[in-house]
């Protein structure tokens, strides 16, 4: 699998068929897109069936298992060199332009394959054809996400790669349907030019890429084709962010550098985008070394394999197995946002190396057991049919099924029954003939097996268990692993990475099932299934919920899978982080924050230029007799990095950076100017831009506040050992403190705030101006002031979702449920609490969507009685 499709919201595919229903540009846009996706599956699946009827028209393709690969394999070499040239075409010659390029090259391929009079040509073919699909299958979601209304792209981008599995099954629809027709495999791979010629005409009715145009200067094209996307109110708001984006992107390249080569450095030279490529190329190759592509491009051969000859029945089995990746596809995009990331890989791969390992066990029994050769039925063919390698043989008593199979030779079953003794015969279209003639049915990939159903049912529970996990997963951590700036080129990486991998597995199974059989090659996927898991477990760490700069931070600090903690846990002791993030300012904060403790502590080397001045700082504060000469000394430490699990972390980050704020941004200063890379000039600029805003001093400030209130109470909350009813004092106490932060201390913490701008250096704005950001503008609201936006929109919201999230948690009913627990049993009592705290969640849900309050049900409050 080369792909996996993105989650959309529910409202996304709302939206999208609103939209697709009254616009028939919207829905141009997302058949052509989809057809885009079709091909890609199309391609991938097709040739699995198309070799079984290849083999029976180019002999020397029966004879050679190198050329059968190289068929196969040829389109996955095609598109590695698409997708490496796909970048610059879309660069140079635009998103539209290349998807025409790509339908061309396809639809020449496709015709190219269906008129082959010799493999050489099959395999030019398949070159073309792969060629096509690698710059389609970069270009396609790339221009789907730049010329589509933002509020549905996820739908669209999520259609696309369901297509992507829907075209694997449709291959397998058509090769079925074209096993009684002249000219089957021809029929098979030049379908494929159809919806190639389709999607040709529909982008000849869809225009370029805004974001293309805009970056090439046609800034009029680009909003003209912007007032086809979006509603009328929409359009400025769009153009002032794609401006922007436009403008970072640009800035970003220019810290990375332009050339390959700046960027290969500028992306190694980062410890945190290192690990990133360690867990994201690990998770593509372990995806390819599963073993997947072999049943997508080789299935009815493995069906065959199994002992069932019927190349009809083969491919009925093939569609199965491509229904049930579908189905797979699905469950995917259920549960990755519900289990996460690495847990779904590392149970996908646990699931795969049981099937992988059921499967070796099947084909080595079918290859213990098969059917005796039949020494007088044999030599009844005569010699020149006879397997020439049977007639020299020694001891042909010992002779079965596969061991004439081994031979480069074919079993002629009995008339009396596929599992009885048979004939080993040479494998030549004469002698099959024969065979045929006697109505006895012909293997020369497997032998019959009375256990080969099983095999095709394991192999089923194979694509099950790969689906979900390892078939999509790895796709959507590399899209949330790389810091946004090395995105690009770290996606190239994995994606090659994944490509290549890709090739090596395809063009080498064929020649693994000759020297190791089957049962040997799957023990061989199983082993490196195995190395996969091991591998994800140690490199890859979770990334669900997680913003890029928490990933980022993650893996600055880099991962440890045997950290234990409990995740539920840690949600109780964050969650009064999670809900300031509520309001999107504090959200940007926490972004902002962890951003400059990682610039600033990311080397030994940084700790000690901040120790510096911090040092002298303290020493002035001694000399102006603002300290105690006795603290100064103790006070010179680093910069606290918050952890990702602990209240008391978050606390200790802020309060170090406001006591280290001149510190740190001598050094952010320092690194802007001197860093020795372009990364690290340009995560200081940011870094230093975002520290000496007043956006960021404000919350920076409330946030002391607030966590200064609350952490006595988290702190508790953390022990192992509970004193339940001081817990519940620290509650009403923390909830008192907050309120009163709220209702009298505005004035107060504005004054701290503007004293602590004014000795930074730091702009205050006019607070009576009006505010206006473009958030606020596209959806029209009123104009407020500046101090309006400050009070209302930041301190009093943060606050309001504190005290939310503290009377969601400990409610009265909770709490005095508690008390009268601790009394009658302590030992249980926490326990009883946490029960009782989830249902009145679950109650506290339901009746702000009702409107009622929900009652504690009577067995929760049974030991009271």
């Amino acid at each position: 699998m080369e792909g996996g499709p993105e989650a959309a919201s529910k409202q996304e595919f709302t939206e999208f068929w609103k939209r697709a229903t009254s616009s028939p540009y919207i829905m141009r846009l997302a058949l052509s897109a989809g057809i885009g996706g079709l091909l890609f599956g199309y391609d991938t699946g097709v040739i699995s069936g198309a070799l079984l009827y290849i083999r029976e028209d180019f002999v020397e393709v029966d004879k050679k298992l190198w050329l059968q690969e190289v068929i196969v394999s040829m389109a996955v070499a095609g598109a590695i060199i698409g997708a490496a040239l796909g970048g610059w075409m879309n660069d140079m010659l635009g998103r539209k332009t290349s998807i025409l390029g790509a339908d061309i090259v396809f639809f020449l391929g496709a015709i190219v394959m269906a008129i082959a009079p010799a493999p050489w040509v099959l395999v030019v073919g398949r070159i073309l054809v792969g060629f096509g699909v690698g710059i389609a299958s970069m270009t396609s979601p790339l221009y789907i996400s730049e010329a589509s209304p933002a509020a549905i792209r996820g739908a669209i981008v999520c259609i696309n790669g369901l297509l992507i599995t829907f075209g694997q099954f449709l291959s397998y629809l058509i090769n079925l349907a074209f096993t009684k027709t002249p000219g089957t495999w021809r029929w098979m791979l030049g379908v494929a030019g159809l919806p190639a010629v389709v999607q040709f005409v529909l982008m000849l009715t869809l225009p370029e890429s805004p974001r293309w145009l805009y970056n090439q200067g046609k800034e009029n094209e680009s909003r003209k084709i912007l007032e086809k996307i979006y509603r009328a109110d929409e359009i400025e708001g769009e153009i002032k962010a794609m401006r922007e984006a436009v403008e970072q992107e640009k800035q970003e390249e220019g810290l990375i550098g332009q050339t390959l080569g700046e960027k290969m450095k500028a992306a190694f030279s980062n410890v945190a985008v290192r690990r990133g490529l360690y867990a994201g190329v690990t998770a593509q190759v372990a995806q390819q070394f599963v073993g997947i592509n072999t049943v997508m491009y080789y299935s009815p051969t493995i069906v065959q394999f199994a002992g069932i000859a019927s190349k009809s029945t083969a491919l009925a089995l093939s569609l199965v197995t491509s229904g049930l990746n579908a189905v797979g596809s699905i469950l995917s995009m259920l549960c990755i946002d519900k289990y996460g990331r690495r847990k779904l890989m590392l149970l996908s791969l646990i699931a795969i190396i049981i099937c992988l390992l059921t499967l070796t066990g099947v084909f080595y029994q079918a290859a213990t057991i098969a059917p005796p050769i039949d020494n007088v039925d044999t030599l009844s063919f005569g010699a020149n049919a006879t397997c020439q390698a049977y007639l020299d043989a020694p001891n042909v008593s010992s002779w079965n099924c596969m061991k004439c199979l081994k031979a480069e030779c074919a079993f002629c079953a009995s008339t009396g029954g596929n599992h009885l003794s048979g004939a080993c015969l040479a494998e030549t279209k004469e002698v099959r003939a024969v065979c045929g003639e006697q109505k006895r049915v012909w293997f020369s990939d497997g032998c019959p097996s009375k256990i080969g159903v099983l095999a095709v049912i394991v192999l089923g529970l194979y694509i099950l268990a790969y689906s979900p996990g390892m078939g999509s997963v790895p796709w959507v951590l590399n899209s949330e692993i790389y810091p946004l700036r090395f995105r690009g080129i770290c996606g190239g990486i994995a994606a090659v990475s994944n490509w290549c991998a890709n090739l090596i597995v395809s063009l080498t199974f064929l020649s693994l099932i000759h020297a190791l059989g089957a049962a040997g090659t799957f023990l061989l996927f199983a082993g490196f299934s195995t190395i996969g898991l091991i591998a994800i477990y140690l490199l890859v760490p979770e990334t669900k919920g997680l913003q890029f700069e928490e990933v980022e931070k993650l893996l600055q600090k880099g991962f440890n899978p045997c950290d234990c903690t409990n995740p539920k846990i840690d949600e109780e002791k964050l969650a009064l982080v999670a809900a300031a993030k509520e309001v999107v300012d504090v959200h940007a904060f926490f972004q902002s924050l962890s951003n400059i403790i990682n610039v600033v502590c990311s080397s030994c080397k940084r700790n000690d230029e901040l120790r510096s001045p911090y040092a002298t700082e303290i020493s002035h504060l001694v000399a102006t007799n603002q300290i105690e000469t006795g603290r100064g000394a103790n006070q010179i430490g680093t910069l606290k990095t918050s952890g990702d699990t602990r209240w008391s972390s978050h606390f200790n980050s802020i309060c170090s950076l406001l006591r280290m704020f001149g510190a740190i941004t001598s050094v952010l200063e320092d690194l802007a100017t001197n860093g020795s890379t372009y990364s690290q000039r340009g995560d200081a600029t940011y870094a230093l831009k975002s520290l000496l805003s007043f956006d960021f001093v404000f919350i920076l400030h409330i946030m002391k506040e607030i966590m200064g209130i609350t952490d006595k109470l988290c702190q508790a909350l953390q022990q192992k050992s509970q004193d339940i009813l001081n817990d519940m004092h620290l509650v009403s106490s923390t909830k008192s403190l907050i309120q009163q932060l709220k209702d009298s201390s505005w004035g107060a913490l504005l004054e701290k705030v503007s004293s602590f701008c004014n000795d930074h250096a730091i702009q205050i704005p006019d607070m009576g101006a009006s505010f206006s950001d473009i958030i606020r503008s596209r959806r029209k609201k009123d104009v407020v002031t500046v101090e309006h936006h400050y009070r209302v929109d930041i301190f009093t919201s943060v606050i309001d979702f504190q005290l939310k999230e503290l009377n969601s948690r400990f409610s009265e009913q909770a709490t005095e449920l508690l008390i009268l627990s601790t009394s009658l049993d302590p030992k249980d009592a926490f326990k009883l609490f946490s029960k009782q705290l989830r249902e009145n969640r679950t109650n506290s849900t339901a009746a702000r969507t009702s409107g009622t309050a929900g009652p504690i049900k009577k067995q929760n409050i049974k030991c009271v009685e």
